[in-house]
């Protein structure tokens, strides 16, 4: 176990943790708020031109953030101490994380575009 990735991969679990508890703060107040893991380009709920759809929109794909994110960094954390994913295995799981990463960045892209311009 070398204590750089396990660091990097405790920090990984508890970012999804986080996300996971935003989600679930937005889920309860029923609308948006806050945060500066939803909005694009330092957006606010102010700038945005239609709140319910952004809220409809961003809510599962907030969620799959976080359960994916916590997901990962949990496996991680475990291969770390347990070393039960083979090499190529762990490898292809990292790369599946930084893919979904890219792909919600593009989620956010897209919703600047959509509900912010």
């Amino acid at each position: 176990m070398d204590s750089m990735f396990f660091f990097v991969d405790v920090l990984v679990l508890a970012f999804g943790a986080y996300v996971l508890y935003g989600w679930w703060k937005l889920r309860k107040a029923g609308g948006l708020i806050d945060s500066k893991l939803i909005y694009p380009n330092g957006c606010s709920a102010d700038n945005c031109r239609d709140p319910e759809g952004f809220y409809v929109y961003i809510l599962p794909r907030f969620l799959l953030l976080g359960i994916f994110t916590f997901l990962d960094g949990l496996v991680t954390v475990l291969n770390d101490q347990l070393s039960f994913l083979p090499g190529l295995a762990s490898i292809l799981l990292s790369a599946l994380f930084l893919a979904f990463i890219v792909y919600y960045g593009v989620i956010i892209s897209k919703s600047y575009h959509r509900f912010f311009q």
